[in-house]
């Protein structure tokens, strides 16, 4: 016979969860040992367990105060806040209803966290592209993720990259989206046909108010828009959006056989074939309607990989490599230190 659940326990388990509680609730998890005196005697033996409960007059419910927890936490760690921060990036791609129940809890984490480094100079170690995150930082992310999540039109000062033009903007922010370690807020500003995205860095003095609300455009969504973008460019959807045609290209990458393992292993953006080939290379076809970025990428790999077609995207490629080119032109004839580490694609022992 299995023993009968300890609903103080129960009600313990729910207030770490949900935070919140109404009488009648606290009555279902009860049941017939719930007297009219009851509530008073819980109340004091949860304040004995250091959960204390306030009075909600607005959603007429108990909640919990502070940052109680049934088991107790770890010392936080304040240079965390830069992870939680994307993470709040991650939870609003998920849309409804993980953001509503996950949402607050990041904000009460993010919270205490800021309490403990007020100014946000705790860094964690870099060991991928991560936002230059400071004080303001934090707030616009803060106000931003807010108004994507109750959709909520977004005030802010902007400082724009191409020349340095700060003005005030508002956006009606549908996503927030993180790409190569530079979060940005993506929609359309009051009037224009199509959205952009905002670097959040760009961002000073955003507000948001609950009473400033809008209804998303029908057809607007941020996986739609990057479909064939192999990065931050779209230029692509924005014609797509006010009527004009696009023009799409298939651009296929040639991996040498050294390369081509780590090139396998990853899902990459626009991919729409791969192709293992008889030397051990590999192709893959992306569709792109802006080869720039896609283009720089394959630079990276510093000849190890070849654009095979269209001829317009090889040549691009070969014009970034000659700017290269002559911007090192200084080390032409600088001699190489033989004491410098080389290093070669292929040969690298500290993996199996």
């Amino acid at each position: 016979m299995r023993p009968k659940p300890n609903p103080f326990v129960a009600l313990l388990e729910e207030l770490d969860s949900k935070r919140e509680i109404t009488v009648a609730r606290c009555k279902e998890i009860y049941g017939k040992q719930f007297a009219p005196a009851t509530w008073k005697r819980i109340k004091k033996r949860l304040e004995a367990e250091g959960c204390k409960l306030r009075w909600d007059a607005k959603s007429k419910k108990f909640t919990v105060v502070g940052s109680w927890a049934r088991a107790k936490s770890p010392p936080m760690d304040p240079r965390k806040r830069e992870l939680l921060a994307m993470l709040r990036v991650d939870v609003s791609r998920l849309g409804s209803p993980f953001v509503e129940g996950i949402g607050p809890q990041l904000d009460r984490w993010d919270e205490q966290l800021a309490e403990l480094d007020p100014e946000a100079t705790e860094q964690m170690p870099v060991r991928q592209p991560q936002p230059r995150m400071d004080k303001n930082y934090y707030e616009c992310l803060k106000v931003a993720e807010r108004a994507v999540r109750d959709r909520t039109i977004l005030r802010f000062k902007y400082r724009r990259s191409r020349d340095n033009a700060e003005s005030r903007r508002a956006i009606a922010p549908y996503a927030l989206y993180d790409y190569n370690g530079r979060i940005y807020v993506w929609g359309p500003e009051e009037g224009a046909p199509h959205p952009k995205f905002f670097a959040l860095d760009g961002m000073t003095e955003a507000q948001s108010s609950e009473r400033d609300t809008f209804l998303p455009a029908p057809g607007m969504n941020l996986d739609d828009a990057l479909k064939h973008s192999f990065g931050i460019y779209v230029a692509g959807h924005a014609a797509t959006l006010l009527g004009h045609g696009r023009k799409i290209l298939l651009v296929v990458v040639r991996f040498a056989p050294h390369r081509a393992g780590d090139v396998r292993a990853r899902r990459w953006p626009t991919e729409v074939r791969r192709q293992s080939l008889d030397d051990g290379s590999v192709e893959i076809s992306f569709v792109v309607d802006d080869p720039r970025e896609l283009v720089a990428w394959v630079l990276s790999f510093g000849g190890d990989a070849k654009i095979m077609t269209p001829p317009e995207a090889a040549q691009m490629a070969r014009t970034f490599a000659e700017s290269i080119r002559r911007a090192h032109q200084w080390a032409e004839n600088v001699p190489i230190d033989d004491r410098l580490l080389h290093f070669e694609w292929g040969v690298d022992e500290s993996r199996p």
